[in-house]
């Protein structure tokens, strides 16, 4: 249930998202999302070790967090956009039942999608049980979530690379990348220490 709810959250903060787009600022998002991944890291590690990571708990963390993200993606877009306002009076009900309509197509193509990626935990959930998959579930999550956090701090930084590119001050790009590997093999180190 906290699943779905978070999914729903983040469906909403994606609104507010937009903002960051149409200011051509999309290093912003990915802050807020690598502040989003390393608070997720760090509740399932402080679960951990406070020896009480059930999947209720994880459930918890995902609502706590999903409610974080939505928050600085509202705050981000009235800094960014304070012109645009969500007015749920002017929702055009035919245009969103047509976005509903195209939506279900990807949907069925994104549960076919989930169904070949997440095999190998239907299988533990026959094996082993639900309560055996939550876990597994939560550890191969945690797993993306490393990775995931060293990509979205890379694109970060994307957009002072280009902007030396630009002025081809080759000599600065050379010193930002190593700052920059040093900075991401550190935030990725620190995510594996925590887990150990």
């Amino acid at each position: 249930i906290f699943s779905v709810l978070s999914f729903l959250i983040m469906t909403v903060a994606s609104v507010f998202g937009v903002s960051a787009f149409i200011k051509s600022k999309f290093y912003m998002t990915d802050t807020i999302e690598v502040i989003n991944k390393i608070s997720l890291i760090v509740s399932i590690v402080t679960l951990k070790y406070l020896m009480i990571l059930t999947l209720f708990n994880y459930g918890l963390s995902l609502l706590f967090l999903s409610i974080l993200s939505i928050t600085l993606y509202m705050v981000l877009s009235g800094r960014l956009t304070p012109e645009l306002k969500v007015s749920i009076k002017s929702i055009d009900k035919e245009k969103l039942s047509d976005l509903i309509k195209m939506g279900a197509g990807s949907l069925t193509n994104y549960l076919g999608m989930l169904l070949y990626t997440s095999s190998d935990l239907l299988v533990i959930i026959v094996i082993l049980g639900s309560e055996f998959s939550g876990y597994y579930g939560i550890s191969l999550q945690l797993a993306m979530l490393v990775a995931l956090v060293g990509g979205l701090f890379a694109r970060i930084f994307n957009p002072h690379i280009v902007e030396l590119i630009a002025k081809k001050d080759f000599t600065s790009i050379v010193e930002s990348l190593r700052s920059y590997t040093l900075i991401h093999s550190s935030i990725i180190g620190l995510c594996v220490i925590l887990l150990l």
